[in-house]
């Protein structure tokens, strides 16, 4: 079986990433009860050492960055450098970690003979690492997925420059937004901080009463065959009938706003990678997930299955 990886990064040096069901990558960052495995808590420790050089997508000011970043991050010292004046080579030394989003298109070749290409985006958490001889390698710490329209996925799909180019000066993330990235941030932050991976799961039962909030986006629909988006509001209304509890569809800019203001609710937090989807259901004061569940099939969209799960495992809680 042939496999070739092309990769979109900011950065000269990559870090390999498997990605299966269990990845940061598929279920956002791994949600587990337990102490993080003794290689990620070593890696963690290591990244609290250094200072933290985060580029972001120039789609959000700058100075929105810097509030986020004030209000929730406190694991490491850091500075934000523009995308465009940022070179790795500045920072080869194992006294930086990076913060930025990083992407590869992969190419696979079936046993039919078919050539099948995927693709996966994420803002990572990596740093470097001495060697002998003074080298240095890159170390992945840990990093959560980013959700692209249908037309970055063409775009990469085509052309790894195109990619890099638009994932980090265009608005191609549904879940890359200020409140989104805020809560994103608090929970990478509080992981490498304790060292541990946590879900909330106490907090799910008080989903009864509380009103769960869907980001419009949840309404863009997917075209299995062709892979082109649409929006369907009327078959999506129609797949959230089956959840049971209170809900409630709002704008993605006034659901950013709500996180901004320090509003304390709870909304669902929906991504897609390829035929792989992940819901998880975060508090929008603390980034607290209290329910995060992955899927992979031949699907593309939300199915009533799933929100039927939902409601098992928030009334499981409630008792």
């Amino acid at each position: 079986m042939n496999q070739a990886i092309k990769l979109f990064l900011l950065l000269t040096f990559v870090t390999s990433i498997s990605v299966g069901q269990n990845s940061p990558e598929v279920t956002e960052y791994k949600v587990v009860k337990t102490n993080v495995g003794k290689k990620r808590k070593l890696r963690f420790q290591k990244f609290k050492e250094t200072k933290t050089i985060f580029t972001f997508s120039s789609v959000i000011e700058r100075d929105v960055y810097e509030k986020i970043l004030k209000e929730c991050w406190t694991v490491t010292p850091y500075e934000i450098i523009p995308i465009d004046k940022f070179n790795l080579e500045d920072y080869r030394s194992d006294k930086y970690s990076f913060g930025r989003i990083t992407g590869y298109v992969k190419d696979k070749t079936t046993k039919m003979s078919n050539m099948v290409s995927s693709i996966s985006v994420s803002f990572s958490f990596d740093y470097f690492e001495k060697r002998k001889k003074n080298n240095f390698r890159m170390v992945y710490a840990t990093s959560f997925a980013l959700y692209p329209n249908d037309q970055f996925v063409n775009k990469a799909l085509k052309s790894v420059d195109n990619a890099s180019e638009g994932m980090n000066k265009e608005n191609v993330f549904y879940n890359y937004s200020p409140g989104l990235l805020k809560n994103y941030l608090q929970y990478i932050n509080k992981r490498i901080e304790t060292e541990q991976d946590f879900l909330r799961e106490e907090e799910l039962g008080r989903m009864v009463n509380k009103t769960l909030y869907l980001p419009s986006y949840l309404q863009v629909r997917v075209d299995a065959f062709s892979g082109k988006e649409n929006k369907d509001i009327d078959n999506v209304n129609s797949v959230f009938e089956n959840y049971n509890y209170p809900y409630e569809f709002i704008d993605n800019k006034e659901l950013s706003d709500k996180i901004m203001n320090g509003e304390d609710f709870y909304y669902l937090r929906y991504i897609r990678l390829n035929a792989n989807q992940v819901y998880a259901i975060v508090n929008s004061k603390t980034g607290n997930v209290i329910y995060n569940v992955g899927h992979s099939g031949l699907s593309y969209n939300i199915k009533s299955k799933h929100l039927k799960e939902l409601n098992h495992a928030i009334k499981k809680a409630s008792k």
